[in-house]
């Protein structure tokens, strides 16, 4: 701002010396003769100089024979007229416009955050008061605003009593509860297999096919570090029927790659490896890495958190940790629910919630 103003005074300065110039210019330059009254060589004129040319002598009615040059009195009216302008508008309309540097509002606003005021600097009047109000896009949350480094409401008013800065940050991630509709970006294999419960998200289904039946979360997450946490239970189904989650490298399910860990009624959980498999055809892969038992049986409430740190992995099951394990020839970013069932008899699984946070580990 300064740099700008320094500019814009140099400007108003070129202008007047511009100005000053071009009418010295005008003030040494012979003068327009007006009124002339020309009249030959009198008998009392000396003859010129040998060398000399013949001429005459021009005289100036009403003077004593000095030409006279009229001011331009239009010239400097528009030249007058052409200063004004450039000093309002290069110094006295900034510096009208300027407020006082002590009444400056910084907003910062970090990624997966929309609101206004939007991010940058503004001046306001001694004594305004600015309106905030700041959201977490979808696939966001952990909304964070704060006021000189203070945490404030998400939505409010700054009193402009001096500088202020304004700060919105958000992190990504779901936190989805299941208390009202599911979010749209779930999407089954099957859509009329699942369904919104009171307070979960349940899959039903009565015969069908056997196999997976995913139902991926539609974004993608950027970070490499993340934690997801999902608490679920099987409410029906065969022994050979399972509950699971997985972590997926892409929404391609005829050809995807990944990791899923499920458990039956039996309680051991089985950690999966896909690689290039398609989900809706393929039986069970190979299974990686069997875990102790140490999941409940039928209608019991199990939380299984999955942290994700680059190649390394942790899944905890209950708040005990049960497995660990590197692997860098994966690299997932979606996450998935992975009921299974043979289809032969009647298979319910619940998902009270699912919560994922971007950037940080177990």
């Amino acid at each position: 701002m300064k740099g700008k103003t320094v500019f814009k005074d140099f400007i108003s300065l070129l202008t007047l010396i511009f100005f000053v110039f071009s009418m010295s210019i005008w003030a040494d330059a012979p003068g327009s003769v007006h009124g002339v009254k020309k009249t030959g060589l009198t008998a009392s004129a000396a003859a010129p100089e040998e060398g000399e040319g013949q001429g005459f002598v021009e005289y100036i009615s009403g003077s004593s024979g000095k030409a006279k040059k009229k001011f331009p009195w239009l010239l400097a009216a528009a030249g007058a007229v052409v200063v004004g302008l450039v000093l309002y508008f290069t110094v006295f309309k900034d510096k009208k416009n300027d407020p006082a540097p002590g009444n400056q509002l910084t907003v910062t606003l970090g990624t997966g955050v929309s609101g206004t005021p939007a991010a940058g600097t503004s001046h306001h009047d001694p004594g305004a008061v600015v309106n905030y109000s700041y959201s977490a896009q979808p696939n966001y949350k952990k909304l964070r605003v704060t006021l000189d480094g203070a945490e404030v409401a998400a939505s409010g008013t700054v009193t402009m009593n001096g500088a202020h800065t304004l700060s919105a940050s958000a992190v990504e991630g779901i936190d989805e509860q299941f208390n009202g509709e599911a979010s749209s970006f779930w999407l089954p294999r099957v859509s009329g297999t699942w369904f919104k419960g009171s307070s979960f998200y349940q899959w039903l289904v009565q015969g069908g096919a056997m196999g997976w039946h995913p139902n991926l979360y539609n974004h993608r997450f950027s970070s490499s570090q993340y934690v997801l946490e999902v608490r679920m239970r099987r409410v029906a189904g065969e022994f050979e029927d399972w509950v699971g989650i997985s972590l997926f490298c892409s929404t391609d399910m005829t050809n995807q790659t990944g990791y899923t860990f499920a458990y039956g009624t039996y309680g051991n959980g089985t950690l999966y490896k896909h690689v290039n498999q398609n989900i809706y055809t393929t039986p069970f892969p190979q299974s990686w890495k069997v875990t102790p038992g140490y999941l409940n049986w039928h209608y019991n409430w199990n939380v299984v958190r999955i942290a994700r740190d680059g190649s390394q992995y942790t899944i905890s099951i209950n708040g005990t940790v049960v497995s660990t394990f590197s692997d860098s020839s994966i690299d997932p970013h979606y996450i998935c629910l992975m009921p299974w069932t043979y289809g032969s008899w009647t298979t319910a699984n619940e998902f009270d919630y699912v919560v994922l946070t971007a950037g940080t580990s177990l």
